[in-house]
């Protein structure tokens, strides 16, 4: 259990710094993961505040609850700390009136690890009026339930995104070069030989707070049936660390001389960023006609993760576990151009909570890729 002035602190974001000293290869680096020079250049006291990926799904196993989940930590426990920051917060942002500014905020925080590695985390709910309210309190790698109906978990996972990571930064380093024929990195797969596709991501962990209750606590009104969701990281003097809803869209479409300004704001200012990504969209894809970069722009900022239920939810209305996130992007980014990286699900995912996949074992020591 959580001590009495222990959950004050926390609630405070007060608690005592820890860091690992790891090193992270300079590739790995996509979806979210090391999504800006600051958490590359700080990997071992802000790794376990960096975002890698957001998913919003319909329950497999209830179809009147939605799942949440943030993954943090890229290749956790060899490449980033195995431990949830005991300093900063996890929040995911629920909106639902229909503008970018949040209205409900589901906050965790997190003690520092006892000796068998275990934190003890509480869940607050914050409505915009300052209300909060505490909704849950666990043990990480325990279900635990959630005041007024659901389960969380937090804990180590297999890392759910794929991705041929490689073939992607030789595609980006082409076309920034001002290659043409940089989409053949994607489009002459095995030719040659050397281009074989690649999941770079296949044996990573990753942490993860999974969060699946009643969708009617997301709504604005029972009638609704939409709603958006994006996630944030704070460290303890409450400053932005990292925010994410959409993959890529801090890596892809935003160059890097913006990308730590990106992770400090809110989807309310990024309108300001759709000038930067729709000239990213034209470097990476010359080939796509300004209407169709200019929509894809709009439709990826703000970066927020809208699901409308009354459409299948599967990206990119919401994202579930083992959605080909990438393959939509190059499609739509491309305009049809690359259709695919040519690499599919390594996970094996849980038919019922917490879904996703369990850890992998652990890598021995040596050099990664």
């Amino acid at each position: 259990m959580l001590r009495r002035n222990w959950t004050s602190a926390v609630l405070r974001w007060a608690a005592t710094a820890a860091a690992l000293g790891l090193l992270m290869p300079a590739a790995s680096r996509a979806a979210d993961h090391r999504d800006s020079p600051r958490l590359k250049a700080n990997l071992a006291t802000l790794g376990n505040l960096d975002i890698l990926d957001v998913y919003v799904f319909t329950s497999p196993a209830n179809r009147n609850n939605t799942v949440l989940a943030m993954t943090i930590c890229t290749d956790a426990g060899v490449l980033t700390p195995p431990f949830f920051n005991p300093t900063g917060v996890y929040d995911f942002k629920i909106e639902n009136t229909g503008d970018t500014v949040e209205d409900l905020t589901l906050r965790f925080a997190f003690s520092p690890p006892n000796a068998a590695g275990q934190q003890s985390y509480v869940m607050v709910a914050m409505d915009v009026h300052g209300n909060s309210v505490i909704l849950a309190r666990g043990i990480t790698g325990r279900n635990a339930p959630v005041r007024g109906g659901g389960t969380v978990r937090a804990d180590m996972f297999d890392d759910p995104f794929f991705f041929d990571l490689l073939a992607f930064n030789r595609f980006k380093a082409r076309a920034l070069s001002g290659d043409p024929e940089a989409a053949n990195e994607f489009l002459t797969r095995g030719n040659p030989t050397s281009n074989i596709p690649n999941n770079f991501f296949g044996g990573f962990n990753c942490l993860a707070i999974v969060l699946e209750g009643p969708t009617s606590r997301l709504l604005a009104t029972p009638r609704s049936r939409s709603f958006g969701v994006w996630a944030r990281t704070l460290s303890s003097a409450g400053e932005q660390i990292d925010r994410m809803a959409r993959p890529v869209v801090n890596t892809v479409l935003i160059p890097d001389r913006f990308q730590n300004l990106f992770n400090a704001v809110t989807p309310t200012q990024d309108f300001a960023f759709r000038p930067i990504a729709v000239d990213e969209l034209h470097i990476l894809f010359p080939g796509t006609d300004a209407a169709h970069t200019r929509f894809n722009a709009a439709l990826l900022l703000p970066d927020i993760m809208r699901v409308d239920l009354t459409q299948k939810v599967t990206f990119p209305n919401g994202r579930k576990l083992d959605d080909d996130v990438m393959d939509t992007i190059l499609d739509l980014a491309s305009q049809g151009a690359v259709t695919t990286d040519d690499v599919v699900n390594d996970s094996v995912f849980r038919t019922t909570f917490p879904y996703l996949g369990t850890p992998n074992p652990k890598a021995p020591a040596g050099p990664r890729r």
